[in-house]
């Protein structure tokens, strides 16, 4: 992580509490139960109503929430963050896991590429544009490396060198990742919560990373 991100982090106490944040909701599944087919999730950021439209992402398909299921709690009426919970939704569309409910205003970015740091934590050191796996909240995808930026020493924060064709152990870079589909992702410094990461090779977990901004156009 480079000095100006370990400014931003310093800063934190002065951002809007997740309640306050646009509405994120990353599905983690769907069930069916009876008639009823539920998503379910953790809101990760702002607050939604009963009857609001909601639209899902990358699909870009528009929903209304008709019910919250929560065990013991028939009359719910909001969810807000912090909140595991099920909604159903009309029309019923086909929802799946990784797709990010949210209001239609003030929408997260979707794009197969960005910008962000990542600190590598494997003793064999990544390559540009190897195959790798990229896993943000619920949605997960095939991604590469395709350019490392800066190659930063994680102890003195030293650049160590500019355009880099590796990453090594311990060393953070400032790298363009780039996703076989779509993804939504978001600025750490704007909602954490879908601007963390990490990046798998063969099912171990390689890197870790946050998102500086999509990159769009």
């Amino acid at each position: 992580m480079c000095s100006s991100d370990l400014k931003a982090l310093d800063s934190f106490k002065n951002l809007p509490s997740s309640v306050e944040k646009p509405f994120r909701l990353p599905v983690q599944d769907t069930y069916e139960i009876g008639e009823k087919k539920i998503l379910v999730g953790r809101v990760e950021a702002g607050k939604v109503h009963l009857g609001d439209e909601i639209v899902f992402l990358p699909s870009q398909q528009g929903a209304r929430i008709k019910t919250f299921e929560v065990f013991l709690n028939d009359g719910k009426r909001t969810a807000e963050a912090g909140e595991s919970i099920g909604i159903t939704i009309e029309p019923d569309e086909d929802i799946k896991r990784g797709d990010v409910a949210c209001l239609p205003v003030n929408t997260p970015p979707v794009s197969n590429r960005f910008k962000a740091s990542i600190f590598w934590m494997s003793p064999q050191a990544l390559d540009i544009n190897e195959k790798l796996l990229f896993r943000c909240a619920t949605e997960e995808a095939p991604a590469k490396i395709e350019k490392i930026e800066e190659r930063i020493d994680s102890s003195t924060l030293e650049v160590l060198e500019e355009d880099a064709a590796r990453l090594e152990d311990t060393e953070v870079g400032e790298v363009i990742i780039s996703t076989e589909n779509p993804v939504v992702v978001e600025s750490f410094y704007k909602t954490k919560e879908l601007g963390r990461f990490v990046i798998v090779r063969d099912n171990d977990i390689v890197a870790g990373g946050i998102i500086a901004h999509a990159i769009t156009g």
